[in-house]
């Protein structure tokens, strides 16, 4: 994996389960926020065991 593919898997991660992470929270919805935190951790797991 490349440095470009790095930042678009970064940037992704931020713009999509991050940010619905913290509009989750804003809405009270916890269970919501929790789902979208887990899966940005995951995917920022599969990232650092790729590079």
């Amino acid at each position: 994996m490349d440095a470009d593919e790095v930042r678009e898997t970064l940037r992704r991660v931020l713009r999509n389960e991050l940010d619905d992470c913290e509009r989750a929270i804003r809405n009270e919805d916890l269970d919501k926020a929790r789902r979208e935190l887990d899966d940005a951790i995951s995917k920022l797991k599969r990232l650092m065991n790729s590079i």
